[in-house]
């Protein structure tokens, strides 16, 4: 009204009409007051909105327990927060604290009874504490006020699902995907139960429309590889992960997801790069390293092996099986040091198998220690890892220690599993000769020269045995063999050529052919002139021939050659008589 004054009433001033000089001094201060206040309220809003996308972003992240900090410090700053409270739910219930949860929630519907998120983390928490009743009862109270939420709808499904109310639980995800066709968490629900109800196309169908709605949704695609996998889909199970990754580069959960499909699918080799660039974005990613190493090893990429394996031991530092990668790849780079330390550090931690002791044993072969590996080849022979080529190399560890008995023993083993071994046959004659076992020898070299007729040594070995055995003629006649095999490959056999023509020559002068034994012999010393026994046999064959001047001459170099050979002795004084 005109004439009505106006009023104001301010810090306690009444003023009637026009304001004095102190009024309005007093009015200016509360617009500052206001203002200030109106800042501040702003200020501690956004701050406390920080926080809480702090704490958001810490969970997404996995670091539950950070979250948790960030989290109960905005709600006691700020316990009427919804959101601060909404979040320090979800925080409890990822940190598997389902009381506290429990707790948060019903301080989020203490400050307002119609908040859906608050029913749903009260819901969730009952579910991890398995009390079904209570979860059902809880959403279906939240669903009173908020009859069209799809994520009540949702987690009343999955208590239905838990409760082995299937049908009850499709109706209730069926409306949450009308509530909301953008809510991909039901479509994944609906895919569940017909997956375990084994409806494979239509969960298929719902994964496919969750994953339209939620294409980084690094589980759900899982899910749906694996069943493809399982329906042996592989090429469709990797388009998705290869369409995903075209379309984030940067996207590690998806390159780790379409790792794994490769590696359950055992194609190795396509998930080694993957790998490879996953373990440089998370080089503490312990699973990662895992299938990393495996697949290399699978795929025998056994240069790379090493060092990826000392980066899983570095994580995982008693991991027996990256062990025994480790030692199988460097045994098979021929790195025999390290093959050896690997065994030796698995053995302080678990029992070798037959096979790792085989690899053990040429380990300590190429390092050249007999013994070793003499014992670790015996141990792998004791739990069944027997096999051609490791009785072989056993049997010559035997033979460099001079234990005949074993070496023959084990070269009877190599032939009688492979009996077109050659070596066998011959390793096992000449264990058998060191033995004094002619027989024996004899018909190991028989079967060796008949397997390998064109077999230098092993007419050569055939022809000492024989002689050995007073079969003059039948040694003779392979001391022939061995010069005329020798003799036309023209690859040096000078030495297997002087004692052949020397065994030749001690034939016919055990025969008494002493002059028949000469030539021979000369043909023998003219090819290797420094052995003094092939000299003593001329000797002999030129004395029995009564050609003493030659035989003298032989007998002084057999002296020469062998200052204490007694026989020339004899029988130079004896001509010089």
């Amino acid at each position: 009204m005109r004439n009505r004054q106006n009023l104001r009433v301010l810090g306690g001033w009444i003023v009637r009409g026009k304001l004095s000089k102190d009024g309005k001094e007093t009015i200016m201060k509360a617009k500052i007051f206001v203002g200030a206040a109106t800042l501040l309220c702003v200020f501690t809003s956004g701050w406390a909105q920080s926080q809480i996308t702090k704490g958001e972003q810490l969970l997404r992240q996995g670091k539950t327990e950070a979250a948790l900090v960030e989290l109960r410090y905005v709600v006691a700053k700020f316990p009427k927060n919804p959101a601060a409270w909404q979040w320090l739910g979800e925080a409890y219930l990822q940190a598997a604290k389902p009381d506290s949860a429990l707790w948060a929630g019903e301080k989020l519907v203490d400050l307002n009874e119609k908040t859906a998120e608050g029913y749903s983390v009260m819901a969730r928490a009952y579910l991890a504490k398995k009390d079904l009743n209570a979860a059902k009862s809880t959403l279906r109270a939240g669903l009173k006020f908020n009859k069209q939420n799809a994520d009540l709808l949702r987690w009343l499904g999955e208590a239905l699902v838990a409760s082995d109310s299937t049908d009850k639980a499709i109706v209730a995800f069926v409306q949450a995907t009308k509530a909301a066709p953008h809510h991909p968490a039901a479509y994944e629900a609906l895919g569940n139960i017909y997956r375990r109800e084994g409806g494979t196309v239509m969960a298929m169908m719902n994964y496919e429309k969750a994953l339209e709605l939620d294409s980084l949704h690094a589980d759900l695609y899982h899910k749906l590889a694996k069943m493809y996998v399982e329906e042996r889909r592989y090429n469709d199970a990797a388009r998705i992960y290869q369409r995903v990754i075209k379309l984030d580069t940067t996207n590690q959960a998806a390159v780790m997801e379409l790792a794994k499909l490769f590696f359950a699918a055992k194609q190795y080799a396509k998930a080694v790069p993957l790998l490879q660039g996953y373990v440089r974005s998370a080089p503490d990613s312990l699973n990662a390293w895992i299938m990393y190493v495996d697949a290399l090893y699978i795929t025998r990429q056994y240069k790379e092996v090493p060092a990826v394996a000392r980066k899983l031991l570095a994580l995982q530092p008693n991991s027996a099986k990256t062990l025994r990668m480790l030692a199988h790849a460097n045994f098979e780079t021929r790195d025999y040091e390290q093959t050896i330390a690997a065994y030796q550090q698995l053995k302080r931690q678990e029992t070798l198998a037959g096979d790792e002791f085989k690899r053990l044993g040429k380990a300590y072969l190429e390092t050249k220690q007999d013994s070793l590996a003499a014992n670790a080849y015996e141990e792998a022979l004791r739990l069944g890892a027997g096999s051609a080529e490791i009785y072989g190399e056993l049997g010559a560890l035997y033979m460099r220690a001079r234990n005949f008995e074993k070496a023959a023993a084990t070269f009877e083993k190599r032939f009688l599993q492979d009996s077109m071994a050659t070596s066998a046959y011959v390793n096992y004659a000449l264990s058998n000769m060191a033995l004094s076992k002619w027989e024996l020898a004899r018909v190991a070299l028989y079967r060796a020269v008949e397997l390998k007729p064109d077999y230098v040594l092993g007419h050569l070995f055939l022809a000492r045995a024989l002689s050995q055995m007073d079969s003059l003629a039948r040694a003779r006649k392979e001391c022939e063999t061995v010069i005329k095999l020798a003799g036309a490959s023209g690859n040096g056999y000078k030495a297997e050529l002087a004692e052949a023509h020397g065994l030749i020559g001690f034939a016919y002068l055990l025969e008494k052919r002493y002059a028949d034994a000469i030539e021979p012999l000369k043909n023998s010393i003219r090819l290797k002139g420094d052995n003094p026994q092939t000299h003593l046999w001329l000797a002999q064959a030129y004395a029995l021939s009564s050609m003493s001047e030659e035989a003298v001459a032989e007998y002084k170099i057999v002296l020469k050659l062998d200052p204490r050979n007694k026989e020339a002795k004899k029988n130079l004084a004896l001509i010089e008589q």
